[in-house]
C-alpha cells in the first residue's frame, strides 16, 4: 500500500515538472526505472496508481493531473500566473521585453478566440470591473423629457408628469 502512495507522489511529481500530461511508457520507465517500456505494459503497470489516485487522470495515451493548478481559482484572487515562454529568464532588459512580447501574442490570441476583432473591443474586454460596470450602468435610451411650467401665486405642486412632490 505505501510503494503505491509512494509512486503516486513520484508521478504527481513528474507531471508538474514536466507541466503537462506525461507518455504513459515514460511515465513508467521513469516511476519504475525500466530500460524500455511498450504503451499498453506501461499503461497496465500504471493504471492502478492512476485509478488510486484523485490527483492523477488519463489524459489518452498520457498521465496529467486530474485539475489543473489554478483551475478553481478566480483570475482576481490570483497573485501570479505562469506563462511559457521560449526566453531564458536572465533580468535583462531585452530578454524581459521579449518575454513580454510574447505574453502579450498570446493574451492577444486568446481575445481573438473569444470574438475580438477590433482595438476598441479589446479595450472594452480589457477594462477592469469597475469601468465594465459603469459602461453598462449607462443609458440605452435617453430619458423622458419633462414638463416645467410655471405656478402661479398661492398655487402647490402635487404631481408634475406622474411624479408627487412635496412643497
Amino acid at each position: 500500500m505505501q510503494l503505491s502512495f509512494d509512486a503516486a507522489d513520484r508521478l504527481v511529481e513528474l507531471v508538474q515538472a514536466r507541466r503537462g500530461p506525461v507518455p504513459a511508457d515514460e511515465a513508467a520507465r521513469t516511476l519504475f526505472a525500466l530500460a524500455s517500456a511498450p504503451t499498453a505494459i506501461a499503461r497496465s503497470l500504471l493504471d492502478d496508481v492512476v485509478r488510486g489516485d484523485a490527483r492523477l487522470a488519463w489524459r489518452g495515451p498520457s498521465v496529467g493531473l486530474a485539475h489543473a493548478p489554478g483551475s478553481e481559482l478566480p483570475l482576481e484572487r490570483a497573485a501570479f500566473a505562469v506563462f511559457g515562454t521560449s526566453v531564458t529568464p536572465c533580468h535583462r532588459a531585452l530578454a524581459d521585453a521579449r518575454a513580454t512580447a510574447e505574453i502579450l501574442v498570446a493574451l492577444l490570441g486568446l481575445a481573438q478566440e473569444r470574438g475580438v476583432a477590433t482595438v476598441a473591443e479589446l479595450v472594452e474586454i480589457s477594462a477592469p470591473r469597475a469601468r465594465r460596470l459603469h459602461g453598462r450602468r449607462s443609458l440605452r435610451r435617453p430619458p423622458p423629457e419633462l414638463t416645467v411650467a410655471p405656478l402661479e401665486a398661492g398655487a402647490t405642486l402635487e404631481a408634475v408628469n406622474g411624479v408627487a412632490l412635496a412643497a
